[in-house]
Formats: structure tokens, sequence, C-alpha cells
């Protein structure tokens, strides 16, 4: 039937249909306008498995920003796209998914090409971008850093934090970097310029970037992120 082979070659985020949820503590930020919830394929599926043995996982993304309109007037089309694509890909990144260049290029309404060249462009400038094809130097596992950041704008006390990363990083450390890369890209820093800047590697912030978009969406924001993120004003220091 034409609907079967419609359904056969979408892409792969796709094909499965998203469900009403209840709302629950993960779900203060879904659903706001330019939200999208998906079912991304794992990050931790080997690339070699068929699309269609492959676990998936929910994934919320941020398809329309407040950023979007500013690429758009300065930038131009290809630019706001490209912003987009690196947005959705890190934000279904740190969710535990991985999306594929097909599902970029369903949900920014272009072609697999396109979406190729954008991916080239963005790398070109710094910009880590993981998708199902190309993952970062760490793997698919998001780093205990960034964890450990999700942990802290969750609630969750620094000593229980420490417990639960087994000590493996610092989180004061680790909630100082996420500050610095928030609040530059709050200011305006492009997000190519802010790994040099915040003197960390391209993946590490891109992750760290992504917490910060979903997070500030929650209603209402999490005291503990204005606490770190401030554009007008200096950081504070993280409170226990």
């Amino acid at each position: 039937m034409p609907g079967s082979r419609a359904a056969a070659h979408a892409p792969p985020v796709i094909r499965q249909p998203c469900r009403p949820r209840r709302a629950s503590s993960r779900d203060r930020a879904w659903p706001q306008p330019g939200d999208l919830h998906l079912m991304a394929i794992a990050a931790d599926e080997p690339v070699g498995r068929q699309l269609t043995e492959c676990r998936r996982v929910p994934v919320d993304l941020e398809l329309i920003a407040e950023e979007d309109t500013d690429a758009l007037e300065r930038e131009g089309m290809g630019a706001m796209r490209q912003r987009r694509v690196a947005r959705l890909a890190r934000q279904a990144r740190i969710q535990g998914g991985l999306l594929a260049v097909e599902d970029l290029a369903h949900l920014t309404c272009t072609s697999p090409t396109t979406v190729k060249r954008d991916l080239a462009e963005l790398r070109r400038r710094g910009v880590a971008v993981a998708t199902r094809a190309h993952l970062p130097p760490t793997g698919a596992a998001v780093p205990t850093r960034v964890q450990a950041v999700r942990l802290y704008l969750a609630d969750v006390a620094l000593p229980e934090i420490e417990h639960h990363t087994g000590g493996a990083v610092r989180v004061r450390d680790a909630l100082a970097e996420f500050a610095q890369v928030a609040t530059l890209f709050a200011q305006g820093m492009s997000v190519s310029a802010i790994p040099e800047s915040a003197a960390i590697g391209s993946d590490l912030a891109s992750d760290y970037l992504a917490v910060y978009e979903r997070t500030r969406r929650r209603h209402p924001p999490p005291c503990r992120l204005a606490e770190l993120v401030d554009p007008g004003a200096a950081r504070n220091d993280p409170q226990h």
C-alpha cells in the first residue's frame, strides 16, 4: 500500500509515533511553543545495526528558539538552519539519543545532502555535532561532568552528586565550566567561539550548552540556573 511504502522510507526518528505523556518533574519544560517530542535511536546502539532493531529513547527537542530569529535577520536562512541542526543534535545527545542525517533533514525541511554540507561547515568552524554517523571522540556516553551539572540543576545536593558520580569529577569545577559556557552563550557569543574562550573541548561545550538550552525553558526556571548564569552580572558560587 502507498502508506506502507511511505512509512518504510520515513526518517528513522519519525517511524515511531509520538505519544502523550503524563506530566512529571522531567517534563517541566514540556511542552513549550516550538518544542517536539520524538523517539530517537539510542546513542549506545551500534552504528551497523539495522534501524528496525535499534532501541529508541524519547527526546524533547527545541525546534524553534529565540536565537533563530536573530540568526535569520542577521545571517540569513542558511545560518539559521545550521544553528538549528546543531541544536537539535546536541539536545538529542544529552537525552541519550542520536539523530541521523535523514532525521535532521526532515526536521529542517531540507535534503540530506544539504544537511551533510551544513554538518561539514559546522565542524570546520569547530562546532561539535554528534549524529548517528559521527560520534565525538569521547563516545556515545554523556560525560560525568555533564551528568553532575544536570543533577545540580535538578536540586540534588552537592554531597549526593559526588556520591552519584563516585568522586570521578570535582563537581564545583564542572559547575564553573557550565556557568562560563552558558553565560557566554547568553551574552551572545557564537557557539564556535565558546570552547576556546572557556578553554574546554568543543564536545564538552556542546553538551553543557544543550543542558542550558533545555533547562532555561522550564517554568519556572530553576533557581540554581539563575545562580549560575546571569548575563549581566558575575556568577555566584554554587551553594549546597
